[in-house]
Formats: C-alpha cells, structure tokens, sequence
C-alpha cells in the first residue's frame, strides 16, 4: 500500500475519514475530518450535508450516538482537511478508518478496519 502521505504531495487534499451513525435517519455514513476556521475538529458527512464536534467509535446499537448534536454542513466549518498531526493531537487517530482523496468520492480503507 502506498503511504496516504504520497496522495497529499501527488493529488492534493487527503480527507481522514471516520464511521458515525445518525440516528434520527437510522443511517450509517463516513465522515471527513476538517479543521474549521476556529480550529475545531468536525466530522463531516457530505452525504447528508451534516457535520459533528462529537466524534467516537462506530457503535449504531450504543446510546451514545442518539445523544450526538448534528448541525447542518455550512461553509463556516469548510473544507480545509484535518492534517494527521491535529488528529492525532485531538485524540481522534483511533477512530480513522480510511481517506479519500480530494479528487474522488471512494474512501479508501486501511486494512482490518
């Protein structure tokens, strides 16, 4: 597998991505790691154009994930991807599954996650 550090420097943006689950739409969905202008982490689902502070283990059968606050994707939290270090920084690499890469839409997914 070629390192994701190689896609950064050959196709531009590299999205982290994380597993969440919304519960008012019964719904399992990827989310992209960005970094908002006031430099919180947020979890972005641009399927369903949602976005979350609140980032944990894919568990859909858990309580936790009917007490996440969703808000509505909106160009304050942008596009900007969180780098690996501010992810790792903010407690969150042991959520990452994958990445996707600013040209495409599939999430490439590390093995055995």
């Amino acid at each position: 597998m070629v390192p994701p550090i190689f896609y950064r420097r050959v196709m531009g943006k590299i999205y982290y991505i994380v597993e969440a689950y919304i519960g008012s739409m019964a719904q399992g969905t990827d989310l992209a790691l960005v970094k908002a202008r006031d430099g919180e982490i947020y979890g972005c689902s641009f399927e369903f154009d949602l976005c979350t502070r609140e980032i944990g283990p894919f568990c859909p059968n858990s309580d936790s994930y009917s007490k996440v606050v969703w808000s509505d994707y909106t160009d304050e939290v942008g596009v900007i991807p969180a780098s690996w270090e501010e992810i790792e920084s903010a407690g969150l690499s042991k959520y990452v599954v994958g990445y996707s890469l600013e040209s495409s839409l599939d999430v490439h997914r590390f093995n055995g996650r």
